[in-house]
């Protein structure tokens, strides 16, 4: 009994990719990402009364084995604020944890911004998004006047 049952699962298998070939259905492609990142996370807070500033936090990037890293790129929508890339002769594989020039980034008050970070490796030519955060607002700033004490 269980050899019927499986000749009419293989049956209803290869007459169900028969219908979906002459349908025109393509397969899905591969994904070509080989790097990953864990979660991005990002802030924004003021600095001062008219400053604000765009905080993002430590962050890991991942490549597959015999992947190297070539590039990471930070943007805070669509702008470039943050751009690295390694060593050409000694690119880093694995498990990377860069560390960034700049500890906060420059950001107008009480605009709202999605950092990402995009990541290129020597498996693919240009830059790919590997993470991002989601919507980022930023405290609205106190417009005050600042009049210096004039003395005699």
């Amino acid at each position: 009994m269980r050899r019927p049952v499986r000749l009419w699962v293989i049956g209803v298998v290869v007459v169900a990719a028969l219908g979906l070939r002459s349908a025109g259905a393509q397969p899905a492609a591969a994904a070509t990402t080989v790097v990953y990142a864990g979660t991005l996370n990002a802030s924004c807070y003021r600095a001062a009364p008219t400053v604000c500033k765009l905080e993002v936090a430590p962050y890991q990037v991942a490549t597959l084995f015999g992947i190297r890293l070539e590039a990471l790129q930070l943007q805070a929508n669509g702008h470039a604020i943050w751009d690295f890339r390694t060593d050409v002769s000694n690119p880093p594989a694995g498990l990377y944890a860069p560390s960034p020039v700049a500890l906060d980034f420059g950001a107008v008050c009480g605009r709202i911004y999605e950092v990402r970070l995009l990541a290129d490796d020597t498996s693919q030519d240009d830059l790919t998004l590997v993470a991002q955060t989601g919507m980022v607002v930023c405290p609205q700033g106190r417009a005050e006047v600042y009049v210096p004490l004039v003395t005699r």
